[in-house]
């Protein structure tokens, strides 16, 4: 059976730290950059900015089949999940519909947005940045689709400890690659912006696969999975 990465990451613009062990994928052998956060990941927030919020990924993504133009994927895998911590005091229940994550995809370093590919990179087979609030022009191609807006839910965790967890259980990958996911928290929203003022938190996701051939298939549903599907969360259970 396959391992799982339920891990405990903590990020501010400051502070971020994991702890878990590496999946065991047949013959896949991730170098060890591959897993905890980038070194020098370029964040929105200034360094040292004080946050009234903290984002912790308690469940990494490991691997995806992308579609790269066909009907063949597979959704991202697990599903990544975020808990959400207020650093003064309880989060009322008041302030939760106001505090949406939004999530995006970018280069292993954490340095490029990657979820907007341009139609020159398409044209020419090679990638280019894109950042997180740029317009998608003629010609240019998704490659992040699903869910990547989540509101917070009150759950339990595998362990029976309640809290608000943000639940990304559908993400599509369209290229191939190595890639990390970005997720910014912005505040005081109804509608999610794209506006910088609004991010309250941030923080980067480990290094996955997005597959175009050879895939090792789907992994078994993690603990933290089935207890939030026993909740009524549509995930899906393998």
């Amino acid at each position: 059976m396959l391992g799982s990465r339920e891990s405990t990451f903590l990020c501010s613009p400051t502070n971020c730290r994991r702890a878990s062990s590496p999946p065991d994928i047949p013959g896949v052998l991730a170098p060890a950059p591959l897993f905890g956060p980038p070194k020098n990941p370029k964040f929105i927030l200034p360094p040292g900015a004080k946050t009234d919020f903290k984002l912790i990924v308690r469940q990494q993504p490991e691997r995806a089949k992308a579609s790269c133009g066909k009907n063949d994927g597979r959704p991202l895998d697990p599903p990544p999940v975020l808990e959400l911590l207020k650093q003064n005091g309880p989060i009322s229940p008041a302030e939760l519909p106001k505090l949406v994550v939004r999530c995006t995809l970018w280069d292993e370093e954490g340095r490029e947005h990657r979820s907007i590919l341009k139609a020159a990179s398409i044209a020419t087979g090679r990638e280019s940045g894109r950042k997180a609030g740029g317009q998608v022009d003629e010609g240019d191609a998704l490659t992040l689709e699903g869910n990547i807006y989540q509101t917070a839910q009150f759950l339990e965790d595998d362990s029976g400890k309640p809290g608000y967890f943000y639940v990304f259980h559908y993400l599509s990958i369209k290229i191939k690659g190595n890639f990390r996911l970005k997720f910014d928290l912005l505040q005081d929203v109804v509608v999610p912006t794209l506006f910088t003022e609004a991010v309250a938190a941030e923080c980067f996701s480990d290094t996955f696969v997005a597959y175009a051939e050879r895939f090792p298939g789907m992994m078994q549903s993690t603990k933290l999975t089935k207890a939030f599907a026993r909740q009524g969360i549509h995930i899906r259970v393998r």
